[in-house]
């Protein structure tokens, strides 16, 4: 420290103050500091901003994500608060996805119920029952709107939802 190899040299407290440009009074105060912690800035336990979710509390989350990726955070925010009685910002909730390694990015849609035997017999149904005169057919890949589904979720990072 500066000011300790200056006093050390001879140079008065008053002196060194002024050379230094602070009060005689902060010279003392660091020194003490110094005597104590052994740095005149030591790092602070109570440094940094305290975790909103417990770890009990994150690891139900993550299962509730896996299950539901397309919830959006003001959703997940209701759910925290109801069922953990959390109260979190959605920015703050946002960080705690983050460091449980959980991103946001597109949705792989996959069929929940793709059975090749009930296909065949639906098929087989409209063909014994039905002619092609009594088929409607719509074309609505133009439709503007919103989807049914949401088209983003979340999931571990290197994962799609889905």
């Amino acid at each position: 420290m500066k000011n300790r190899a200056i006093l050390n040299n001879g140079w008065m407290v008053i002196e060194t103050a002024e050379v230094l440009g602070v009060s005689a009074r902060s010279l003392q105060r660091w020194e003490d500091i110094v005597a104590v912690k052994g740095e005149v800035n030591p790092r602070s336990v109570f440094r940094g901003h305290p975790r909103v979710l417990a770890p009990a509390a994150m690891e139900d989350l993550r299962a509730l994500l896996e299950e539901s990726p397309t919830l959006y955070l003001d959703e997940i925010v209701d759910y925290l608060a109801v069922i953990h009685e959390i109260h979190i910002s959605t920015t703050a909730l946002h960080d705690n996805l983050k460091t449980l390694g959980l991103t946001y990015k597109r949705m792989h849609r996959t069929a929940s119920q793709r059975d090749q035997e009930a296909r065949q017999a639906w098929r087989d149904d409209i063909a014994a029952n039905f002619s092609r005169e009594q088929f409607v057919f719509i074309d609505e890949s133009s439709k503007v709107g919103r989807t049914l589904y949401h088209r983003s979720g979340r999931a571990l990072r290197g994962k799609r939802p889905t």
